[in-house]
């Protein structure tokens, strides 16, 4: 089991703080988030995801692997004006 942390406006939509994933790598484990919480797939990806304190643009990006005990976090991306 992966255990996913979730931060920002993601986190307000969701009502969580974290998940406990079975997932092959983080493409699929958006697909279960997506399907669960009923939030737009587009909308998952265009957040800023870290694998044990890594973020996923440093590693294979979507197609990162998972494995039990690892930690994803999710932060929605910051705007201001």
């Amino acid at each position: 089991m992966v255990r996913v942390r979730y931060f920002g406006l993601l986190r307000l939509d969701i009502k969580r703080s974290f998940d406990e994933i079975e997932a092959e790598n983080v493409e699929f484990l958006i697909k279960i988030i997506s399907s669960k919480y009923n939030i737009d797939v587009d909308e998952i990806k265009n957040t800023i995801i870290f694998v044990n304190g890594k973020n996923i643009n440093q590693l294979n990006g979507f197609r990162t692997k998972l494995y039990d005990c690892d930690e994803v976090q999710i932060f929605s991306p910051v705007a201001g004006g």
